[in-house]
């Protein structure tokens, strides 16, 4: 074999030498670029959704709370049931002592009356009988008496003795787990053959769910 030959077939494998080269070192960079684009592209496919994940979670949990604080705020479904313990009620009369009256065996009924609002029923414990039926809105664990409403009316067991007249103008009942707290004020209005007298009255309860 000449020298030209020599030298073309020593270029030829220079050639090819260098193109083996390249294909090795495209190969190695792939090779080695790979595992880094897979892992980059998992880490940003791991990273997106658990971010989501870990937002909408956080959305959902944090307003669930909301819901069920502002529902509660203004349900009126805890305030149901019977509650029995102790009242006293006060009239107070010018010109007269002040006359108290006091029951330890106290009920007040408690009924849904609206999503927000509930009736209280003050029982009279002689008989059974409902003495007066007041409605009042719920805020959260009170319920805040509707004003004006009449309560306490009876009629003169004779001509001598007046008819009275009683109507609550304001109070709240607080709900405290199973206890429940009642206070309310208003006016009175006492009729007698010969003479008519206003004053004012007050009512509390405490009692228990029963």
């Amino acid at each position: 074999m000449g020298p030209l030959a020599l030298a073309e077939r020593a270029a030829d494998d220079a050639a090819e030498k260098s193109d083996n080269k390249a294909v090795v070192a495209s190969e190695t960079k792939a090779a080695e670029a790979a595992p880094h684009g897979k892992q980059a592209g998992k880490d940003e496919d791991d990273a997106e959704p658990k971010s989501s994940r870990r937002s909408h979670g956080n959305s959902d949990a944090d307003a669930a709370p909301h819901r069920g604080r502002g529902a509660a705020s203004k349900s009126s479904t805890g305030f149901e049931g019977v509650f029995a313990g102790d009242d006293v009620a006060v009239y107070k009369l010018p010109g007269l002592p002040d006359r108290k009256l006091l029951d330890d065996k106290a009920r007040i009924r408690v009924e849904k009356n609206a999503e927000s609002a509930v009736r209280l029923t003050i029982v009279n414990s002689d008989d059974g009988s409902d003495m007066c039926q007041l409605s009042a809105h719920v805020d959260g664990n009170t319920a805040v008496l509707d004003p004006a409403q009449p309560c306490f009316a009876s009629e003169g067991e004779d001509e001598d003795s007046g008819g009275m007249q009683g109507e609550l103008t304001s109070g709240r009942a607080v709900l405290e787990g199973d206890d429940l707290k009642f206070e309310a004020q208003g006016t009175l209005a006492v009729s007698f053959p010969d003479q008519e007298l206003e004053g004012e009255l007050t009512y509390a309860f405490k009692g228990r769910r029963q």
